[in-house]
């Protein structure tokens, strides 16, 4: 007889099965004609009552929920991604099946490995906050009672590939010295999307994300010199990426013949 979380189970004179966690004990009557082999014990709370209740369940839940290391964009292990289809992973029994759900939204599914790991490549989610869960089940069809949440952020991703447009670098190809005022900037980002962009912390232009992925900005007039120029990226609801990568362009006055 197990114990799904970090209490005791402990089985008393007359059939009663006595279960502590956290403080909180709950004893219920055993049916002494049902096997309980295999089974797991898990306490509750009612919502509307708030008493504690024992659920028995012959699969125990998923554990571990993590956001794979390669859908982690950002620092590891923070949970935030701007990853929209990361990877989840877990651990569970070998053999038996685990659904992933954002909120009640089933969103993945994956068999557990026979080395008792599971992922999950999960149905596109929307920037903001997720609370992911998972269920198991086994071959025989009994289902787990829902996994620890794992608390997921989709962030919107900044712009990336800053570069100089080959028609405006009018020196050497590449090297982001350029006599023209009103160079073309272009970058990548999420199509649908719209970029805006910034010399030091000023507006000098914006663009939509164009359908393959790119945009590009006509700025606005730039003096010679230095330019420290950076790009943030909206969606259609309103949420604004961090800055980019920093583009360092350099204006020069052209030569006088």
């Amino acid at each position: 007889m197990s114990f799904s979380s970090s209490g005791t189970a402990t089985l008393q004179p007359g059939n009663v099965l006595q279960i502590s966690e956290n403080g909180s004990t709950v004893a219920i009557n055993l049916d002494p004609n049902q096997d309980f082999t295999g089974f797991f014990f898990q306490l509750a709370s009612d919502s509307s009552s708030g008493t504690l209740i024992s659920e028995a369940v012959r699969t125990q839940p998923p554990s571990g929920l993590t956001l794979a290391p390669a859908s982690d964009t950002g620092l590891q292990g923070d949970n935030i991604t701007t990853a929209t289809r990361p990877i989840i992973r877990g651990t569970g029994v070998p053999g038996d099946g685990v659904t992933l759900r954002d909120g009640a939204t089933v969103i993945g599914s994956s068999p557990v490995f026979s080395d008792g790991t599971w992922g999950v490549f999960p149905s596109p989610l929307v920037v903001g906050v997720h609370s992911l869960t998972a269920i198991q089940s086994d071959v025989a069809g009994n289902v787990s009672g829902s996994s620890e949440a794992l608390s997921l952020t989709i962030l919107v991703p900044s712009p990336a590939g800053l570069t100089l447009a080959p028609g405006s670098d009018t020196g050497v190809q590449g090297d982001n010295i350029t006599t023209a005022t009103r160079p073309i900037i272009r970058g990548t980002g999420v199509p649908g999307d719209g970029v805006t962009l910034f010399d030091g912390a000023t507006v000098i232009g914006s663009s939509p994300v164009f359908s393959d992925g790119t945009w590009g900005v006509f700025p606005s007039l730039l003096a010679p010199g230095v330019h420290a120029l950076t790009a943030i990226e909206s969606d259609v609801p309103g949420h604004v990426s961090g800055p980019s990568a920093a583009l360092l362009l350099s204006i020069m006055v052209p030569p006088v013949f």
